[in-house]
């Protein structure tokens, strides 16, 4: 930093040409999401969403200051982190209107599923229903700034994640409504419905159009994006061989969480599996593509040993 100050101040552009596909996801997002709800008739009452879209903006904002001051490193971390949490922001958004039109609940062919895998909810539950699994089910709100701040720290590409969990939100957002239940411990029985449910059957059943507070609930079940996000840590973190193992750890134990402390079904753990390696696969092919200045061959100063020698070859 201090030599830089010594060189001079040189100003560096500030955008991140990798972000542009994650910056055209949240216009699109949010686009979609003015239009349904405005011809959906939805509206949101006592949620305070422009304080947290400015914090959001103000750190994008401050990260193309970083960049354009040499700090890239840090400026990545702050774009990365803050794009992928506006993104999510968008998608949950999303999930309201699709709530208005979602089918029927699905409990039925969601546990007839899991009976098939020969696998027994109430038998997981109540063999840890006592156990603490609140804070490692919840490591899902803060994984996603640590994890960024070691791809960077390792000087590895942190944008194969920040996409692949867009596409994985966008994924899960396309599936919501099909797949809507109420959840294993309400379905067998093992206790009330899930909380998310009179959101649900608000939106869905009884017509009403404003979102309040007590309604910001996670409504998810096929597929569970908590299991998408576990696996997607596992995928960018095991290349560095000192957070492989700690991550490796607590995202398998957040994967397992969200059948007896998310309400989860099994079906809904693996759909969520497949959806983040699906993500991860289409993430990295898009960031594999080499870009225009790379495509194009390198040119050689004349003098040059190569130089000399495409000329000897041009003659002959």
């Amino acid at each position: 930093m201090f030599a830089r100050l010594r060189e001079g101040y040189k100003p560096r552009p500030a955008f991140e040409p990798k972000a542009r596909i994650i910056y055209g996801i949240i216009a699109i997002e949010l686009t979609l999401a003015v239009l349904l709800f405005c011809a959906l008739g939805l509206r949101i009452d006592g949620i305070t969403i422009p304080d947290k879209l400015a914090s959001a903006m103000a750190i994008i904002i401050s990260s193309w200051a970083a960049r354009r001051a040499g700090f890239d490193r840090a400026a990545t971390w702050l774009e990365a982190t803050s794009l992928t949490i506006v993104a999510g922001f968008c998608g949950w958004a999303l999930l309201y209107p699709g709530t208005v039109w979602a089918l029927p609940y699905g409990d039925w062919w969601l546990s007839a599923s899991d009976k098939a895998l020969g696998f027994d909810f109430s038998a997981v539950y109540r063999g840890t229903k006592e156990w603490p699994l609140g804070p490692v089910y919840r490591s899902f709100t803060w994984q996603t700034p640590v994890v960024m701040l070691a791809l960077v720290l390792y000087r590895r590409d942190p944008w194969p994640l920040a996409l692949a969990m867009c596409i994985s939100m966008i994924v899960t957002i396309t599936i919501y409504p099909f797949a809507t239940a109420i959840g294993p411990i309400g379905y067998y029985g093992l206790g009330p419905p899930g909380d998310w449910s009179p959101t649900i059957e608000a939106l869905r059943d009884h017509g009403i159009r404003v979102i309040k507070p007590k309604m910001l609930v996670g409504m998810v079940s096929l597929p569970s994006f908590h299991a998408a996000v576990g696996a997607l840590m596992i995928w960018a973190t095991w290349p560095l061989r000192i957070s492989r193992w700690p991550f490796l750890l607590l995202n398998l134990a957040m994967i397992f969480t969200t059948i007896p402390f998310g309400e989860h079904y099994l079906i809904d753990v693996i759909g969520g599996i497949l959806v983040a390696a699906f993500a991860a696969v289409i993430s990295r092919s898009i960031y594999a593509q080499p870009t225009r200045d790379a495509r194009r061959p390198a040119e050689c100063p004349p003098g040059s040993p190569k130089f000399e020698i495409e000329g000897q070859l041009h003659q002959t």
